[in-house]
């Protein structure tokens, strides 16, 4: 487990903590099975690369259900990009290889985190009024429902240029018809210099060059210009993401995780076989090892 886990581990028994005044370190302790000395030495950041253990740090990890976070490429490339955004007050696009990169929870952790990023996820049924509605609703613009589209992108714009940040447009690629990208590239327009801009989808770069080149699209190819050499592209999973997100939930065997690395292509893939897994283990008591996975999960990761 290397020290990124251990410290994410850490946040998370001292919110416990903090939760209640019957979370105590020796209720912990007593949960996880650990000793207070290793719980102690955890909540005040005083442990040693060899104490505690690996098991204990599963153990508190397990208990405590939380979600140890990996600093994947993809993730620092997409904080890299919405902070250069927010800093610069810059427009930015992130273009998707394939569904469970972590597009959307790297967006989700960072705008939890940075005051003034504005995060918004397009939907499949929003018309351009909804789109504006939702990025009004997001910035508190009061009595948005009653407003024109013409209004809602003024009044988001005064908005944001007032409190300053970033908008981060996620999930563009449900945004098919033309009003809607309209509406982002008329606010790229009215926040220029003024606000951070980003729009991130999956094959996005792909999906405004196709309508750009369809006739009575006025305005797709501006909005395309306005981005121009501002792409940034995600990348596949990478093996090495594979064995430290199995190392730190505890599955340690090098042929379970030869495993992993030759069935998974994707990050919520991932997630979901290995909480899968470390479920039925723990309810039968088994060892995660090839054979256990191929009996619990047969064929459908083919």
């Amino acid at each position: 487990m290397n020290e990124n886990s251990k410290i994410q581990i850490q946040k998370a028994v001292l919110g416990w903590l903090n939760q209640s005044e019957a979370h105590t370190q020796s209720e912990l302790a007593a949960k996880t099975g650990v000793s207070i000395s290793y719980i102690n030495q955890i909540t005040n950041g005083k442990w040693s690369p060899k104490y505690p253990s690996a098991d204990a740090w599963q153990a508190v990890f397990r208990v405590l259900d939380w979600q140890l976070h990996i600093d994947s490429k993809n993730y620092e490339t997409i904080t890299k990009v919405l902070s250069r955004s927010i800093n610069e007050q810059a427009r930015f696009a992130i273009n998707g290889v394939t569904s469970g990169e972590g597009k959307t929870y790297s967006i989700r952790r960072f705008c939890a985190v940075t005051p003034g990023a504005y995060h918004v996820i397009c939907r499949k049924s929003m018309s351009s009024r909804a789109l504006l509605q939702e990025v009004a609703k997001t910035l508190q613009v009061k009595k948005a429902e009653r407003l024109s589209k013409f209004q809602l992108e003024d009044k988001i714009a005064e908005a944001l240029t007032r409190k300053g940040g970033m908008l981060v447009f996620d999930e563009c690629e449900y945004l098919r018809g033309k009003d809607s990208l309209d509406s982002i590239k008329t606010l790229c327009d009215l926040l220029e210099g003024q606000a951070g801009i980003v729009m991130c989808g999956l094959d996005l770069k792909n999906m405004i060059s196709q309508l750009a080149k369809r006739k009575n699209n006025t305005g797709i190819p501006q909005l395309q210009r306005r981005f121009e050499w501002k792409w940034f592209n995600t990348l596949p999973i990478e093996a090495a993401d594979i064995k430290e997100a199995c190392q730190i939930n505890g599955i340690t065997d090098k042929y379970a995780i030869a495993w992993f690395v030759d069935k998974v292509d994707n990050y919520d893939t991932l997630t979901i076989l290995i909480k899968d897994a470390i479920r039925v283990a723990t309810g039968s008591g088994q060892k995660i090892d090839v054979e256990f996975l191929n009996t619990v999960f047969g064929d459908d990761t083919e």
